[in-house]
């Protein structure tokens, strides 16, 4: 095996290996082991560097370097200002970046060649595989909750109907099945009642807590209608994304985007 051919093997492989343990666990928790993120860092930046040192086109090596992490950890990033991702998922897009960049790694896939970034590939399948999954999930939410929604907002209704569901305020704190789930609402107890306003930019752990000692206290009612969010597992997506590349290979994202820019 030459050397080309092995490194190609190597980075699909690490790859692979890392966004499986990370998807699964991205899956049923929505939380990254930070060991596991910063070991699949190191090792993209091992295989990144082995690439440079034998690389025979180093400026091209460099610009698909450049072009990929503008887009790859760049879309994580903008996601990550807004709240709506974790650092770890900007690691992890990081690492894949690192790793596949360069189209020569499809000569470890079935499609054996291809034109695009591999990692940017695996980012858009990833994409169209979220969004494809939230409309199916939204659609399915706006029927079954239709006459809770009418209590909401118009203007959340949509992204209620896309990224959560409800879940009486009592079951939320005792039902184990909950303990990653966000309260995408926020409760300011005032003097003419309390006060609920829907905070659909930012999830954290200290809103689900101060909503656990709300209820604690009797100031949110048990049978109080939250809605909570579980989060998109990105590492997931990922994982699904990074396996549709090795098996597909580049060319449908490609025609599409062809089509969608119009050469």
């Amino acid at each position: 095996m030459e050397l080309g051919d092995a490194l190609s093997l190597a980075q699909i492989s690490t790859s692979m290996l890392f966004l499986l343990v990370l998807g699964i666990e991205d899956f049923k928790s929505r939380e990254l082991n930070s060991k596991v993120v910063y070991s699949y860092l190191v090792v993209g930046l091992v295989l990144y560097t082995v690439t440079l040192i034998t690389a025979r086109n180093l400026v091209e090596v460099i610009v698909h370097t450049v072009f990929t992490l503008i887009v790859s950890p760049g879309v994580f990033l903008v996601l990550y200002k807004y709240g709506l991702t974790g650092d770890g998922d900007v690691y992890v897009s990081l690492s894949l970046g690192l790793t596949l960049y360069h189209p020569v790694a499809y000569k470890a896939t079935l499609a054996r060649q291809g034109v695009l970034s591999p990692a940017l590939v695996t980012v858009l399948y990833a994409s169209l595989t979220a969004t494809l999954y939230t409309l199916i999930q939204g659609v399915l939410s706006a029927a079954r909750y239709r006459v809770l929604l009418k209590q909401v907002p118009l203007r959340y209704r949509v992204l209620l109907v896309l990224t959560a569901r409800p879940v009486k305020a009592g079951e939320y704190c005792e039902n184990p099945k909950y303990k990653h789930y966000y309260p995408i609402q926020v409760f300011k107890p005032t003097d003419q009642g309390l006060q609920v306003e829907f905070n659909l930019s930012r999830l954290s752990d200290t809103s689900r807590i101060e909503i656990l000692e709300l209820v604690e206290k009797g100031v949110v009612p048990r049978d109080f209608v939250l809605w909570v969010t579980p989060g998109l597992p990105y590492v997931f997506y990922m994982l699904i994304g990074l396996l549709l590349t090795i098996l597909l290979g580049d060319k449908p994202m490609y025609y599409l985007l062809t089509k969608l820019l119009g050469f």
